[in-house]
């Protein structure tokens, strides 16, 4: 796609994301709002009507734009005859808006996890903001080099994503690294930089909505005072990337599929396992998988030659100091052991 082209589809979709944000939250307001008063008028919700809500939740978290993925889990032992129901849609969003992170303002596309509970007797809604952005560079590389739209960005980038919590759980702890994360039109190439928390990553919002009202939380138990901020620069198409970035995008995608279902439980226990509030809904019942062999997979590939050879450090990113500690890091680990 030409050039200018691709910047006013970027500009246009960044326009219409934020002149839409109150309206896309009064919307999603109304979807509740109905339960929410049979719940607090009623004491309970019917069965019927509780699984009513989270199809029409899902229906409208389901809009390709900005949810990654979605899933529904309902709570085991309840039996099909029963009049009980206790269900909850989970998934990954991203949304649009500016971000401020290490002096510097831009407008980003940003990830978080939701979680939507409906029961008889009770509603539960979270919300967990994570520090992972595509930035604003990177969605006009994609428009202009995979021909493609701003709105489709977000379907890309499924299931590369989880490629990110491989790092967090089998990665080795880093100052600063840099990634690939593979698309099927090619690879996002990012930096993830170690920082304080940016003020939009505050652990998981809980609200939880019964018969004696509403009462509202943050769960920041997740929340260290130094955490990887994980940043997608830019794109390159499949044709573009040189022959060693074909081989590591390949043996990625091979990988993250292998072990989807170890990464989806790291993926999403974030949310559904927080403190005092065990996840119940049977996550790993729903993707079992070989914790031992993934981490062995994963920390052989981040280690490898081919990982050292196909990604490259920049010499001109604002993590410039970051790699310098990093190296530094990495030359005294190796001077410790000999």
């Amino acid at each position: 796609m030409d050039t200018k082209l691709a910047r006013g589809h970027l500009r246009e979709g960044f326009r219409r994301d934020l002149n839409g944000v109150d309206g896309v939250q009064d919307a999603l307001a109304q979807v509740h709002r109905p339960y929410i008063e049979r719940l607090q008028s009623r004491g309970k919700l019917s069965k019927s009507e509780a699984k009513e809500a989270l199809i029409r939740v899902r229906a409208f978290k389901s809009d390709p734009h900005h949810t990654v993925f979605l899933e529904r889990f309902t709570r085991g032992g309840i039996k099909s005859v029963s009049p009980n129901f206790d269900g909850a849609i989970v998934g990954g969003n991203f949304s649009s808006g500016p971000v401020t992170l290490f002096g510097h303002e831009e407008k980003v596309r940003s990830y978080s996890l939701f979680y939507d509970r409906y029961s008889n007797k009770g509603i539960e809604m979270r919300l967990m903001e994570r520090p992972i952005y595509v930035r604003e560079h990177a969605i006009g590389r994609f428009i202009e080099r995979a021909d493609s739209s701003f709105t489709s960005v977000t379907a890309s980038l499924w299931p590369g994503l989880l490629l990110i919590d491989a790092f967090q759980y089998f990665g080795t702890p880093a100052v600063a690294r840099v990634f690939m994360l593979p698309v099927p039109q090619g690879a996002f190439l990012g930096i993830a930089a170690m920082s304080k928390p940016p003020n939009d990553i505050t652990g998981v919002e809980r609200a939880t909505i019964d018969v004696s009202g509403v009462k509202e939380n943050v769960d920041a138990s997740s929340i260290e005072p130094l955490i990887p901020i994980w940043f997608l620069n830019t794109f390159v198409p499949t044709e573009e990337l040189k022959s060693l970035q074909c081989e590591l995008r390949a043996k990625l995608i091979a990988q993250i599929e292998r072990h989807r279902a170890v990464l989806m439980v790291a993926h999403l226990g974030r949310i559904m396992s927080i403190k005092n509030n065990p996840e119940d809904l049977g996550l790993e019942l729903r993707f079992p998988g070989d914790v031992h062999a993934a981490r062995a997979d994963f920390d052989g590939l981040f280690s490898s030659d081919l990982w050292l050879r196909a990604i490259r450090v920049p010499n001109d990113s604002p993590f410039v100091n970051h790699f310098v500690a990093q190296g530094l890091l990495e030359r005294s680990n190796v001077e410790s052991t000999h």
